[in-house]
């Protein structure tokens, strides 16, 4: 497997911007993406449920938490890939295996499309069509790349 690292430095100013102000706009329906996200993980990866509080509200907080600070760091890559190599490392502790990585970022995507409107949808198609399915799969690499660093 290639090394990720650092492959968030492959966004340019204008896709980060695209990023975040879409993130702005799905800010009054996060709590309801991240969790649809979480009932898929748990319906398809029943066993990490014990991983998590009963009341999920607070996951999902830091889920959204989470998609934020990466997104305020995308220009700042060394420090990102660092947060996300911690958040890799933490995970271990989850459960996540490959398997549920690459879940992540198949699953994450297309959340993210079933909670959009056909206009909001037709209005950018590549934003979540390209953009965001790359960031999630950069992301999820970094964290992935530092638990096998970890693991080993």
């Amino acid at each position: 497997m290639a090394d990720t690292r650092n492959a968030l430095a492959d966004f340019s100013v204008e896709e980060l911007s695209r990023l975040r102000h879409s993130f702005v706009l799905l800010i009054p329906r996060i709590d309801a993406i991240a969790g649809s996200f979480y009932a898929r993980l748990f319906q398809d990866f029943p066993s990490v449920r014990v991983h998590f509080e009963e009341d999920l509200e607070l996951q999902r907080k830091k889920f959204v938490d989470s998609i934020a600070s990466l997104l305020d760091l995308l220009d700042r890559p060394a420090i990102a890939d660092r947060v996300m190599g911690d958040l890799g490392v933490k995970h271990i502790g989850y459960g996540a295996t490959d398997e549920i990585y690459l879940w992540v970022k198949t699953a994450f995507p297309v959340v993210l499309l079933e909670s959009l409107s056909k206009e909001e949808l037709l209005e950018d198609p590549s934003l979540y069509m390209e953009l965001w399915p790359r960031f999630i799969s950069h992301a999820v690499d970094s964290m992935n790349a530092a638990a096998k660093g970890n693991r080993a």
